[in-house]
């Protein structure tokens, strides 16, 4: 007797690992199987972090990260790609070259850009030559770029402290840098009421608003959004469609954190959250 079972879609996170299982590619799993579909880990860095603080950051060698993303190529292509914690800038170029391989027999392969800059408790993880090969490799290859407003801020060479109001002129000026879409994210503004993300895309442009979920245990959430887009990308939906539902899956992860050791606790994307007959909470 024989089974047939469904081969589902793949996407690939290129990205770190939390010692603490909050952020990267744990959290990337988490909104993959929301989703269902299939996720390719593909390790860039580790990290030696808990709840509270990041210790320790050590990138792969490019050439590791090089055999694992050409073994992807060999029998596990993914349809999206989405990029974490990236380590180096030799990290950034070698999937740079990779993309442009791979969309040589691959032209639809999607790539989502997390631009990880720093923890949320506050530790570097890139330099100055990291964020030249975002703004020179990445970007100009990205389907979508999903940054915080600091994150923006830091690609575009402007101020930290840039206000919510900047949000649309900060995702026309990435975009201009060679990002088909911008989804901006604007949890980290000090708006208590609302969660406000700006989205510059191809089909829509304009603001995804939410009350704001009252928890302090929001870990993960940039990775959960990324990871989102690349999962509803890697099913069909066009980029605009693919950051409203990143933004629901986000949300409703946010409504399911809960602490988990002493400092902000992991948010939590529930299995099967995206398949067809769940019941999605709606935008206000």
């Amino acid at each position: 007797m024989t089974h047939d079972f469904p081969v589902r879609p793949r996407i690939a996170s290129v990205a770190g690992t939390d010692s603490g299982g909050g952020a990267g590619l744990s959290a990337d799993q988490r909104a993959a199987q929301a989703f269902d579909v299939h996720l390719c880990p593909v390790v860039a860095a580790v990290t030696a972090q808990h709840s509270r603080a990041v210790r320790h950051i050590e990138a792969l060698s490019p050439a590791l990260l090089q055999a694992q993303l050409d073994a992807l190529a060999e029998d596990l292509p993914p349809a999206a790609i989405k990029t974490g914690l990236l380590g180096s800038a030799a990290n950034a170029r070698v999937l740079a070259r990779w993309i442009d391989t791979q969309r040589r027999h691959q032209p639809d392969l999607a790539l989502v850009v997390d631009p990880v800059l720093r923890a949320s408790t506050g530790a570097p993880f890139a330099d100055a030559e990291l964020l030249a090969a975002y703004r020179e490799e990445l970007l100009p290859r990205a389907n979508l770029v999903t940054p915080n407003r600091r994150e923006a801020a830091a690609l575009l060479g402007q101020p930290d402290e840039a206000s919510p109001e900047a949000l649309p002129a900060q995702a026309a000026a990435l975009r201009a840098l060679g990002a088909q879409a911008v989804l901006l994210t604007g949890g980290d503004a000090l708006d208590e009421t609302q969660a406000l993300d700006w989205l510059d895309s191809p089909q829509a442009r304009g603001g995804l608003a939410h009350p704001r979920i009252a928890t302090p245990h929001s870990h993960g959430s940039g990775c959960t959004l990324a990871s989102a887009a690349a999962a509803a990308l890697a099913r069909g939906f066009p980029v605009a469609d693919a950051a409203v539902l990143a933004k629901l899956l986000t949300t409703h992860a946010l409504r399911q954190a809960g602490p988990q050791g002493a400092g902000a606790g992991p948010v939590w994307a529930t299995p099967g959250w995206g398949q067809p007959g769940a019941t999605l909470h709606t935008l206000c």
